[in-house]
């Protein structure tokens, strides 16, 4: 228990086991593979990435950034003025602040064998990043999943094509939802508290180079 909160660790999992996702499910049976290198005498080490963000100095991202689940919620959010309430944290992992991660773990050699999370260790509630989006410039408007659905398949209510197919595609897929879950990697900064290599605060400035970033590449319309 961790301050009356349930703590649920799973470093390896069972050999049977088999995920819905088919995308999430290739994640899991290359771990089983690389375990299996493991047992058979490799020195390997496993290394699950969490949500993968912009660089934390300057906001940039992948090329492909229309292809990333993370920043095509936020563009259904600026393009619709509107999303979802949900009472959960998100995690946000700089891509600098993950390379250093990784290659620092990697260079440590009493490490083998060991599962590390690569994600921030502080994550933030969903509604304080959309305070965040909004204070950069937008509007925003939070209200209840049951109302959101029924606006958004409202034909007679107006909107922006984009914005309602990249809305409609998180409904089933990666969009938020309410979790009393959050994501916690105590083994992995264990060992880079050795090599004093920290995670950037998620804060106002970070949102702003990262919107900022997806603006000056046009995936996010201007505030």
């Amino acid at each position: 228990m961790d301050n009356g909160k349930k703590v649920i660790s799973k470093q390896k999992f069972d050999n049977d086991l088999k995920l819905e996702s088919v995308y999430t499910n290739s994640k899991l049976e290359s771990e089983k593979l690389v375990y299996k290198a493991g047992e058979e005498g490799l020195a390997i080490n496993v290394y699950r990435a969490g949500n993968l963000t912009c660089c934390s100095e300057n906001g940039q991202f992948q090329k492909n950034i229309d292809s990333n689940a993370f920043y095509r919620m936020i563009k259904s959010m600026l393009l619709l003025g509107k999303a979802p309430k949900a009472n959960c944290y998100l995690d946000f992992t700089p891509i600098d602040y993950a390379s250093k991660a990784i290659v620092s773990l990697a260079c440590q050699e009493n490490t083998i064998g060991e599962t590390f999370h690569i994600c921030n260790p502080e994550q933030i509630l969903y509604s304080s990043v959309v305070d965040m989006i909004n204070n950069f410039g937008y509007k925003i408007e939070l209200i209840n999943q049951i109302e959101y659905e029924k606006w958004l398949f409202d034909k007679n209510i107006k909107k922006t094509q984009e914005g309602l197919e990249l809305a409609i595609a998180q409904l089933d897929g990666d969009g938020v939802k309410d979790s009393c879950y959050r994501f916690a990697c105590p083994n992995t900064i264990k060992y880079l508290n050795y090599k004093s290599v920290k995670c950037p605060q998620v804060d106002q400035d970070f949102i702003d180079k990262m919107i900022s970033y997806a603006i000056k590449v046009e995936y996010f319309p201007k505030a």
